[in-house]
């Protein structure tokens, strides 16, 4: 009879207990950071805003995020670190979180046109006090420009903008002239147009050797799929390519690293697609090596 007494006892303190426990809230995003693009992949930096609002401290660990832009998973996260929650104190917990940019690839025009991009974030993580599961759905925005970015560089990253043509016409003491030829393949899911290709030429890989500054107009409408050839003359210093190296000079082999973008304009709204290239330079036979 005294067992079964304790047991209703400590059974009506635990309950007692377990009403007056605050579990940990998540308040929202303390810092929204966006990083590197590969394989279809963004990369972003998140901290969450956690509140203890206990007289206690809790553990926890394994925090899960999902982020869905109109009701579709867009994103995943993952933090099995374990974590200390302050009593009365607000926390932040950081995660990774990656982006399938895939996943929003139909909806790239729409997210062009807003300066923010609305998405629900689903939260969870696990917590000492009896092992619970909190969950939780907020709302949060980023900006749209850089995000934009990201997505219309990795689509265009593949083929979309190749040197096609690049032949030395003619060689003299300063400088030397250049035909040259950008292919530039619309790999977005829209038309758009091209305004111009401009880029910066420098003798070196560190990119501190400046010879030359390119600029090509264009102004070519280019349907979703399509293609054109963008074609310019372009001259090289050859007394700044000088500078870089007096072996490179008497072998005749020179290299070059083309580093820029393609401006692209998209129903009144501009954007820079980069553009990267290795070449060497022949002078003396007019040899034009594209090397990646």
């Amino acid at each position: 009879m005294r067992f079964l007494l304790v047991l209703l006892t400590l059974g009506t303190v635990g309950f007692i207990l377990a009403q007056t426990i605050r579990y940990p809230e998540f308040k929202g995003i303390n810092q929204f950071t966006l990083n590197s693009v590969e394989n279809g992949v963004c990369s972003a930096d998140v901290d969450f805003n956690v509140y203890n609002d206990n007289w206690f401290s809790f553990k926890g660990k394994e925090i899960h995020s999902e982020v869905y832009y109109k009701e579709k998973l867009v994103a995943i996260g993952f933090n099995e670190d374990e974590f200390k929650l302050p009593k009365k104190e607000q926390s932040v917990i950081s995660m990774n979180v990656d982006f399938f940019l895939d996943s929003l690839r139909d909806d790239l025009k729409e997210i062009l046109m807003k300066d923010s991009l609305h998405l629900s974030v689903k939260v969870s993580g696990k917590f000492s006090f009896f092992n619970v599961k909190k969950e939780m759905i907020f709302p949060v925005s980023i900006s749209s420009e850089e995000f934009v970015d990201n997505m219309i560089s990795d689509l265009m990253s593949e083929e979309g903008i190749q040197t096609e043509i690049l032949q030395l016409k003619e060689v003299g003491v300063e400088y030397s002239l250049f035909d040259v030829g950008f292919r530039f393949t619309n790999k977005l899911p829209f038309d758009l147009t091209l305004k111009e290709i401009r880029s910066s030429v420098f003798a070196d890989a560190s990119l501190n050797q400046k010879v030359a500054d390119w600029i090509i107009k264009s102004g070519k409408d280019i349907k979703e799929g399509g293609s054109e050839l963008i074609q310019g003359e372009a001259r090289i210093n050859n007394a700044k390519s000088a500078f870089t190296g007096l072996i490179k000079v008497m072998s005749g082999n020179l290299d070059y690293y083309l580093n820029g973008y393609a401006l692209v304009e998209i129903d009144g709204r501009e954007i820079r697609i980069p553009l990267r290239q290795h070449f060497k330079v022949k002078p003396l036979s007019k040899e034009v090596e594209i090397i990646d």
